[in-house]
């Protein structure tokens, strides 16, 4: 396919993308407790916020449903609470409660 003089490919805007091989993304929405949750997601998938969705917490994550599934660790911490050092990266924080309880989730990668 030829290219119009002054468009640019694929390949110079996103550096990694294979023109052979298209893959097809799509967000899926978990339903977040608090506490300790392993998470059964594709591999590799991207977590992208927490946020808090008809009073319940929810995790949205961008997904390859094409990867096989993993296992993920996501932990669930509030405001003062203890941490064990396992958590692993922060993901973000949402409120509950009109503000009086906020937590703080993270993500402990595969199981």
């Amino acid at each position: 396919m030829a290219r119009r003089q002054g468009t640019v490919g694929p390949q110079k805007l996103y550096p990694n993308h294979k023109e052979t091989h298209l893959v097809s993304y799509t967000i899926h929405k978990y339903a977040l407790g608090i506490g300790d949750h392993t998470i059964s997601m594709p591999w590799d998938s991207e977590i992208l916020c927490v946020q808090m969705q008809y009073n319940m917490p929810q995790m949205w994550v961008r997904c390859d449903q094409s990867k096989m599934t993993a296992s993920r660790k996501i932990s669930v911490r509030g405001t003062g609470h203890i941490l064990t050092g396992w958590e692993g990266k922060y993901i973000g924080t949402f409120q509950a409660g009109g503000g009086d309880l906020v937590w703080h989730v993270f993500d402990g990668g595969e199981a």
